[in-house]
């Protein structure tokens, strides 16, 4: 591929996810190579962050769906993406030296969240979610979380690496 196309490609591509981050109100963590990474409720939690990531990543995949029709359209490749989503407390902070100081989130969840986004691509789903955002978006929600939780399939208890515990899953139906 013309390497000019690529750069093309991800450019409009992380736009597109962006705008729904920042829809979402979510915090645009970093942008690596053909992925992103958002966080929900840093600097400041709020009583809704594990239902606006849920909301956030239903409307990058409507999203990617849409624009996959149109390329599509033109003879162009869909394009695939895998979300994974966790909840949790994380480390927040500049990292870094004084050469390259940067505001970072780290910690368990952050690495689960990353490992759950591998695993989609695994079961062959296009999201992955911790029941931890299931049981804090039905905390935030109430009787409202169904709209969003409803069509989640329990995929089981799985072993990640670098976790002691199994987490259990949830995909979309």
């Amino acid at each position: 591929a013309d390497p000019d196309d690529v750069i093309e490609l991800l450019r409009a591509f992380h736009a597109l996810l962006q705008h729904h981050v920042f829809e979402a109100q979510g915090t645009l963590d970093k942008v690596m190579g053909d992925g992103l990474m958002a966080t929900f409720g840093v600097p400041v939690a709020s009583s809704a962050d594990a239902a606006r990531a849920l909301r956030c990543a239903r409307a990058m995949l409507a999203a990617i769906e849409e624009w996959n029709a149109e390329r599509a359209a033109i003879g162009l490749h869909a394009i695939r993406i895998g979300i994974g989503l966790h909840y949790g407390p994380v480390v927040a902070g500049n990292v870094g030296s004084e050469q390259r100081l940067a505001f970072e989130v780290i910690g368990d969840t952050v690495n689960t969240a990353s490992r759950l986004q591998a695993l989609s691509k695994e079961l062959g789903v296009r999201m992955a979610v911790s029941s931890d955002v299931v049981a804090a978006a039905t905390r935030e929600m109430g009787e409202g979380a169904a709209a969003l939780s409803g069509d989640l399939v329990r995929q089981g208890d799985v072993a990640l690496r670098g976790r002691e515990t199994t987490i259990s899953v949830y995909s979309l139906a």
